[in-house]
C-alpha cells in the first residue's frame, strides 16, 4: 500500500488487512493525497487500485453576510407573525469546500447562544421559516454558519435585526400641552429675513410650532425649517387682521433642532409678534380626531394629521377629497 500526493510519503506491507489506520504522517496543509493499494497473488500477479484522493483541511470556512429578507436585501421592519424570510452569501471554502448550512431564527430579546436550534439546508442561499409564532413589537435577526466536507465550521453570522409589526398606524389626539422655553433671534440671510430659536426636542414626541404676525398689506409666503427639513408656512387670517400660523410634528431625533421662520426682505422683526413651541404631554388614542382643518383663505384649506406608529415608520399617506 502506498499514500501520495506529490511524493510517495508512506509505504506499507499490510499482509492480509483490509482495513488499517495510520499514524504520525506529515500531511501537508491543502495537499491532495491518493492511496494505492496493489495486491499481489500466489503466483506474482498483481492489481493496483487508487482511491480518488483527499484534501487535508485544517481551516473553518470564511463566513459571509446575511440578509433578513430572501432577496439578499434587509428591512427593518416586517408585518407578519407567521414567517420570516433570509438569505445568504460569501461563505466560502478553499479546501474541502462548503457541504451544507446551518440556519436558525431567534428573537434578539431572548437571544441566549445554548439554545438555538439549527437546521440543516443543504447548500440553499435563502431560506423562509414557516409556523412561526413571532411577537408583536419584537425584533429578530436570522442566523447562518456553514459547515465544510472536513466538517469544520464557521463563524456563526447574525443579520440585521427585523422588528415584528402587524397593527396598521393610529390616530391621535393631544389632551395636554406644556410651553418650552426658547431663545428666538433674527438674522438676515442673502436679503431674506428670518426669525431663529432653538429647541429641545424627543424622539417621536408631538411639538406644536404657533405664533402670529401683524397685519400687513402684502401677501407672505413664509418657510419653515427644521434643521435640515422644509415645509411651506400656511397663515391664518385672525379677525384683528393678524396672521397666525400653527403647525404641527412628530421629532425624528432628540437633541437640540433648529427652527427657522423665513419671511422674505419686507418685514420687520417687531412684526413677528409671537412665536411658540409647545410639546404634547398627554396623548390619547382617538382616530376621529386625528385630522384638522382650518381654512386659510377663500381658496385653500390646512390640513393637520396626527397618525403614527409605534412599532414601525409611516412609509405614505393618502388623502382623497
Amino acid at each position: 500500500m502506498y499514500i501520495s500526493g506529490d511524493d510517495v510519503l508512506h509505504q506499507q506491507d499490510v499482509g492480509l488487512a483490509t482495513n488499517i489506520s495510520l499514524d504520525n504522517l506529515s500531511l501537508k496543509i491543502g495537499t491532495r493525497y491518493y492511496v494505492t493499494v496493489v495486491s499481489v497473488n500466489t503466483v506474482g500477479l498483481h492489481t493496483a487500485l487508487v482511491s480518488d484522493g483527499f484534501v487535508i483541511d485544517t481551516d473553518n470556512p470564511i463566513d459571509g453576510v446575511v440578509f433578513n429578507t430572501k432577496h439578499h436585501k434587509n428591512t427593518a421592519f416586517q408585518r407578519s407573525t407567521n414567517t420570516f424570510e433570509m438569505s445568504w452569501h460569501g461563505f466560502q471554502d478553499h479546501y474541502s469546500g462548503i457541504k451544507y448550512y446551518m440556519v436558525a431564527i431567534l428573537n434578539v430579546k431572548e437571544y441566549n447562544s445554548t439554545n438555538i436550534s439549527f437546521t440543516n439546508v443543504g447548500l440553499l442561499t435563502a431560506y423562509t421559516f414557516t409556523n412561526q409564532n413571532l411577537k408583536h413589537g419584537e425584533s429578530y435577526s436570522g442566523i447562518v454558519k456553514a459547515v465544510d466536507a472536513a466538517g469544520h465550521e464557521s463563524v456563526t453570522v447574525f443579520s440585521p435585526a427585523q422588528l415584528v409589526d402587524e397593527t396598521p398606524p393610529k390616530g391621535f389626539n393631544c389632551e395636554s400641552t406644556q410651553q418650552l422655553s426658547i431663545d428666538i433671534s433674527y438674522k438676515v440671510n442673502n436679503d431674506d429675513y428670518a426669525v431663529v430659536a432653538n429647541a429641545t426636542f424627543i424622539k417621536d414626541n408631538v411639538y406644536y410650532i404657533s405664533g402670529t404676525i401683524r397685519s400687513l398689506k402684502y401677501d407672505l409666503y413664509p418657510v419653515l425649517t427644521i434643521d435640515r427639513f422644509s415645509v411651506p408656512l400656511p397663515f391664518e387670517k385672525q379677525n384683528g387682521g393678524a396672521l397666525r400660523y400653527y403647525y404641527t410634528f412628530i421629532s425624528q431625533v432628540t437633541g437640540v433642532q433648529s427652527i427657522e421662520i423665513a419671511v422674505g426682505t419686507t418685514v420687520e422683526d417687531e412684526m413677528l409678534q409671537h412665536l411658540n413651541v409647545e410639546e404634547c404631554i398627554l396623548l390619547s388614542t382617538n382616530n376621529s380626531n386625528a385630522i384638522s382643518l382650518k381654512q386659510i383663505g377663500p381658496y385653500s384649506v390646512a390640513v393637520s394629521l396626527l397618525i403614527m406608529d409605534a412599532e414601525s415608520e409611516i412609509r405614505t399617506v393618502s388623502s382623497c377629497y
